[in-house]
Order: structure tokens, then C-alpha cells, then sequence
């Protein structure tokens, strides 16, 4: 028992002596001769650029540079790199994609382990090593989210901010500094300073000036951060002295605790972008009431009408997006609806700038939400592999379009066509994902399966304005040529299903009977359909007599006896055939109407049988008698008798036809009362 302990403990030790070795090589590669920690503190996020002096100490070439930042004020959103000039740009990479080398893979494992979670690392790689004994400059920027505190933390609605900046008062860094200053620049040299600290370190350099200053620390000497050996004069660790300026800052300080993206992925030539923005103004609370007759001032002396200036001067009115060239059908809406106050434009290199303002102005301690949308074209977003045609490479902005606002944890989701397969996510160097996932979501004509889903979530976004359109990730993944036309066939297929069964369900009869009774059944269905095409031959008969009946009327105003008998004649023979056709379809079929109700449709049957005889014979007699054949003569004879007989035949030829007319409507109506009736059986 005691020997285990023995061989425990003796192993815990040379472990120790071990990794203290190892972190002595990985720190003191790299000295830094001059570090110059520059903070531009005016609007709602916070730009910290580092200039840094470093030799290379070790034995060996170099071609990274740690760099460390810390998430106890403000939170580190965005780092760059870059050489001698701004164009200069390296690469700035996570240590979980630090993939280069053994050596670089251990240093951060060792840097890792000696800083607390309280410090982000970054790797910065070098165009070019660096050899032993050389000394390199460049400058590293983050932009910090949140980097103020206010104080007071609740004011009226006329009364002027004032915000605290913490820092750390050293520059963090994990290698032995010589010489280090750092520079706090605020809005403008009007701005009214309340207080610094540490007051026998920190200045305001002139009382015009908008910088205040805190180092050079001559007195400390070497300063190695994260040595907990190492104290400053008060007996404090390094890493626990910190700087604080008060000062007066009346720009909003809004950001987005959550921005929710969903991209929508379609090979029929669009890129669907959805956004949900929750947004917070983390600025000095107001907690009088809220008065907009200053707002209203403001909104005067745009218009160019004279009106004090609005005195309340941290709110936040409207946020400007910048959209690709190639933006279209975009809606700003919220849970009300459609918020109109907003426009978009293009500006002189075609991009499309939107500015979007909320229902009301945002003041501290306010919260608002929205959603924005927007579509661009397949072909600017999505780009095929030449060699290989199932390969697709989704190339989008990563950033939300809205500029100069902080991002606190943004998740995106790709939503990409159905039968997608082999997806693959590409981030920028810098970012590291804090979750990602792979799903499925089913859209409108997903018959298939649904559509892949990768997602994934950032936390502490920032991209500067400049970089918005130009900072982007890639998803890959494979499709096959023809999968694209899988919906529209699928789609037409079950439309013409659909008409074809509702075909079949309109010709086919469900029923439960003997088969005597089916017989029966299909004999009355098919007397119906007689019934029901006889009227539509009396119709047609209807129409020849009306036909005839005009030519009737012309030939007695105008008689041309050797065209009219011709025609009459012809008419005639129409007339008897169509009610020749009538009876034979319906005698056809009597013994169904006789069948189907007995004695009430014998009759039925006989009455109309009737009726159609004594239509077509009075119809041939009212032909005769109104062409002036029968008992009157033509026109002409009529008029001679007219004069001669005087005005009482007149009027009983007349009387005669109206008799004849109204009879013969008496009979139609009869008839085709009696068809329907047979119809209906």
C-alpha cells in the first residue's frame, strides 16, 4: 500500500517538473519588446488594437504568435491580424484548428492550460518565419461587444449617460513583456471624464484632449500576466489589476442578444434568407416616463422647418443593412405586420442599402424585435464543380446584414434541397462554433424525406461594416443532376392521379344489391339518361319550329311561293323525324317507366307520347296558318281583303294566331314537363 502511494506520488511530481519544462519552451519562444494597446471607445462596440513589437527568443524559426483576450469586459467578437500595413493581412486561427505543426499544437495545449477561461487564445500565423533572434511587428484588433457599464444604471428621459470602461490594466499575454502603454480615445475632446483609476497611473493627457493614458509601466519591469509569482506594487497578481475610465457617451448602446438566421436553399433559382432579430439597448435605463415631443422636433428639422433639437440623444432610431448586389423581395415586418418606415436604395456600386427603423424609438433598458427577409438568385450564392456535377458549394455572407451592432449568440440554419447528401460546413479561421448539428426539416412538396438541415451557433459576432458582404462560409454537399425534377414530375403524376380517379369515382356506382336488382337498376339508369337526352332533342326540336316560324312570318309580309314550298316542305320532314327519333327512344324503354312506378308511369308514358303528337301536328298547322296558307292567303291577298272586308277580319285573324300561339306554348310546357318527369323515375 505504502509503495503504491509512493509510485503515485512520484509520478504526480515528474509529471509536474514536466509540464513546467514544457511551459517555460512554449512561453519564452517570443519576447515582447513594445506593446502599444490602443481602445476606441465612442459608439456601441469597443475597437482594442494591440501594436506589437516581438523577438523571436527561441532556437528554431517561428511562424505563430499566441495572442490572448479576455471575456471579463466586453466580450471579444471579432480579431484580426495584420503586417506593417493594414493590407498586410494574416491569418488568425482558434487553437482547436490549429492543425500547422507538433510544435504549435503543444504550445497551445500549455497556454491553454495556464490561462483560466476567463482569456480567449488566438493563433496568428505569419506570411513568413520569423528566424531566431528577428523581431517582427504587427497589430492585432478585436472588437469588443458590450464593453461598457452604465453609471448611473437608470436615468430620467432628459438626462445625459454616462458609461464606465473596465480592463485589464496590463496587457494579457502569455509571453514576458518589456515595455507596454495603453491609450484610451473617446468620442471627442469635449467629452467630460467623471473619473479613472487607478488615478497614479491613469492621466487624461491635456484637458482639450480625447485620450486618456495609462503606462508607460517602467516600474514594473518584465511583466509576465499570467505568472501568479509576479505582483505589482500594491501586492496584487498581474492578472487582477484592472483600469476603469467614467466618462460621458451618448451614442445607444444596443446589440442582439439572439439573431436566429434560416437560409433556404433552391435549385429553381432562389436563396431565401429569414431573419429573426431580437434586439436590447443595454445603455442607462429610463425610468420617467416617455414624452415624444422631442422626437417629434427631430422628425420637424428633417424636413427643413425650424424646431429645437430633440434633447434625448441615446435612443436608437434607425439601423442601416447592406444587402448584396443581386437583393431582392425584401419584407421588414413584426408580429403586428408589415412596419413601413423603412427604404432601400442602391448606391454607385450597385449594392443595396436598406435603412430600417423600429415602431418606436429603442431607449435603455428597451427591447424590440423584428424579422427581415430577403431573396438573392441561385446563381450568385450557389456554384457547381465543373468536373463534378453532383458537387454544389453554397458560397453566403456569414454576418447578419445590420451594421455596427453586436451579435451575442446568432444561430444559422441551411436548409438544403431535398435528397442532398455528403454535407460539409466551412467557417472562417477565426470563428469557432459552439454547437452544430445536422437535421431534417420537411418544406412545402418534400416527398421524399425532408430537406437536410445543417445548423450551427456562434457566440460574441461582430464583423466590421466593411467586411460584412465580404466575410462568408461555404456548405458543400452532393446532388444528382436529375433529382431537381423529382417534385415537378412527382407533383404532376398525383395531379393526374387525382383527375383520374375522380374520373373513375364519377363513372362507378357503389351499391349493394342482387343481381336481378343490379339489372333493374342499370335499366332505369339508362332510361334516365333517355329521358334526359330527350329533352335535349325537344329542345332542338323547340329551335327548328321557332326557326320556321320566322320564315313564316317573312313569307307572309313578302309570299315567293316557288322558295317557300320548297322549304316548308324540307322543314316538315326535319320536324316529323325529330319526333320520329323521340318516340323511338322513348318506347324503347317503356317497359322500365311502366316498370319502375306501375300505372302512374303508363300514363306518364302515354300522356307524353300524346302530347308529342298533338305538338307536331299543331305546329304544322300553325306553320300554314301564319305563311297565309291556310283560309287567309298571303299578305298581299289579306291586305285586298283587309280594304274590301273592312277591320273585323282583321281582327279575327289575330285573335286566330294568338289562339295558335298560346296553345302551342301550352303544349311545350306539357311536353317538357312530362320528359323531365320521366327523368326522374
Amino acid at each position: 500500500m505504502v509503495c503504491s502511494l509512493f509510485r503515485i506520488a512520484s509520478r504526480v511530481v515528474a509529471t509536474s517538473l514536466v509540464f513546467c519544462s514544457s511551459l517555460t519552451d512554449a512561453t519564452s519562444v517570443w519576447t515582447i519588446t513594445q506593446a502599444k494597446r490602443t481602445v476606441y471607445a465612442s459608439g456601441n462596440v469597443a475597437t482594442v488594437d494591440v501594436r506589437v513589437q516581438a523577438k523571436n527568443t527561441g532556437s528554431s524559426t517561428r511562424k505563430s504568435f499566441v495572442i490572448s483576450t479576455t471575456k471579463l469586459f466586453g466580450r471579444p467578437a471579432h480579431v484580426v491580424a495584420y503586417g506593417s500595413s493594414v493590407k498586410n493581412v494574416l491569418t488568425v486561427e482558434g487553437y482547436n484548428l490549429t492543425s500547422s505543426t507538433t510544435e504549435d499544437k503543444n504550445s497551445a495545449m500549455i497556454i491553454e492550460g495556464q490561462s483560466s477561461v476567463a482569456y480567449s487564445n488566438y493563433v496568428v500565423k505569419f506570411n513568413k518565419g520569423i528566424e531566431a533572434g528577428k523581431t517582427v511587428t504587427f497589430t492585432y484588433s478585436m472588437s469588443l461587444g458590450i464593453p461598457f457599464t452604465p453609471m448611473p444604471r437608470t436615468i430620467h428621459l432628459y438626462q445625459r449617460q454616462f458609461l464606465q470602461y473596465h480592463d485589464t490594466l496590463y496587457i494579457p499575454s502569455v509571453y514576458p513583456v518589456e515595455s507596454q502603454v495603453t491609450n484610451i480615445e473617446l468620442a471627442s475632446s469635449g467629452t467630460a471624464v467623471e473619473n479613472i483609476e487607478p488615478v497614479d497611473v491613469g492621466r487624461k493627457e491635456q484637458k482639450s484632449s480625447n485620450m486618456v493614458k495609462f503606462g508607460p509601466f517602467d516600474n514594473v519591469g518584465v511583466v509576465n500576466f499570467f505568472d501568479k509569482g509576479q505582483i505589482d506594487a500594491d501586492g496584487t497578481a498581474l492578472e487582477k489589476n484592472t483600469l476603469m475610465v467614467h466618462f460621458s457617451n451618448q451614442e445607444h448602446q444596443t446589440y442582439f442578444p439572439t439573431v436566429k438566421r434560416e437560409i433556404e436553399v433552391s435549385h429553381w433559382g432562389n436563396v431565401a434568407f429569414k431573419e429573426s432579430y431580437e434586439l436590447k439597448h443595454a445603455g442607462a435605463a429610463v425610468t420617467s416616463a416617455f414624452n415624444r415631443v422631442g422626437f417629434s422636433w427631430g422628425d420637424y428639422r428633417k424636413r427643413g422647418m425650424q424646431a429645437p433639437e430633440n434633447p434625448v440623444s441615446t435612443a436608437m432610431y434607425e439601423m442601416n443593412v447592406v444587402l448584396p448586389r443581386t437583393a431582392r423581395n425584401i419584407h421588414y415586418r413584426d408580429e403586428i405586420g408589415n412596419i413601413s418606415s423603412s427604404n432601400a436604395r442602391r448606391d454607385d456600386r450597385g449594392y443595396v442599402l436598406a435603412q430600417i427603423r423600429p415602431r418606436f424609438p429603442v431607449l435603455g433598458g428597451w427591447h424590440a424585435d423584428w424579422e427581415f427577409s430577403y431573396d438573392v438568385p441561385t446563381r450568385s450564392a450557389l456554384k457547381v464543380d465543373p468536373e463534378d456535377p453532383t458537387l454544389h458549394v453554397l458560397n453566403v455572407t456569414l454576418s447578419p446584414p445590420i451594421v455596427r451592432t453586436f451579435t451575442r449568440k446568432m444561430d444559422v440554419e441551411v436548409l438544403l434541397p431535398e435528397g442532398a447528401s455528403d454535407v460539409q460546413l466551412f467557417l472562417p479561421s477565426n470563428k469557432v462554433k459552439s454547437a452544430e448539428w445536422l437535421t431534417v426539416k420537411n418544406s412545402w412538396l418534400d416527398f421524399f424525406g425532408g430537406r437536410p438541415t445543417v445548423g450551427f451557433t456562434l457566440e460574441d459576432f461582430y464583423v466590421p461594416e466593411k467586411q460584412i458582404l465580404q466575410y462568408k462560409f461555404q456548405v458543400a454537399y452532393r446532388q444528382g443532376a436529375l433529382k431537381v425534377y423529382y417534385e415537378p414530375v412527382f407533383l404532376s403524376v398525383l395531379i393526374w392521379a387525382f383527375f383520374l380517379a375522380y374520373i373513375a369515382l364519377g363513372r362507378s356506382t357503389l351499391r349493394i344489391a342482387t343481381k336481378k336488382e343490379g339489372t333493374l337498376l342499370d335499366q332505369r339508369e339508362v332510361a334516365r339518361s333517355v329521358a334526359r337526352a330527350s329533352l335535349d332533342k325537344f329542345d332542338s326540336l323547340v329551335s327548328t319550329v321557332e326557326q320556321l316560324m320566322k320564315r313564316a312570318d317573312a313569307h307572309a309580309r313578302t309570299p315567293v311561293k316557288h322558295k317557300w314550298e320548297p322549304y316548308v316542305a324540307k322543314q316538315k320532314e326535319l320536324m316529323s323525324a325529330q319526333t320520329a327519333e323521340l318516340e323511338a327512344a322513348l318506347t324503347c324503354h317503356k317497359a322500365v317507366y311502366v316498370g319502375a312506378s306501375g300505372s302512374a308511369g303508363e300514363k306518364l308514358y302515354d300522356k307524353t307520347n300524346s302530347l308529342l303528337k298533338s305538338y307536331l301536328e299543331h305546329q304544322l298547322k300553325h306553320v300554314d296558318v301564319r305563311a297565309g296558307e291556310e283560309g287567309y292567303g298571303s299578305a298581299a291577298s289579306t291586305e285586298g281583303k283587309i280594304e274590301s272586308e273592312g277591320k273585323g277580319e282583321s281582327k279575327r285573324r289575330a285573335s286566330v294566331m294568338e289562339q295558335l300561339e298560346t296553345k302551342a306554348d301550352c303544349l311545350e310546357a306539357e311536353l317538357s314537363e312530362s320528359l323531365r318527369l320521366l327523368s326522374e323515375l
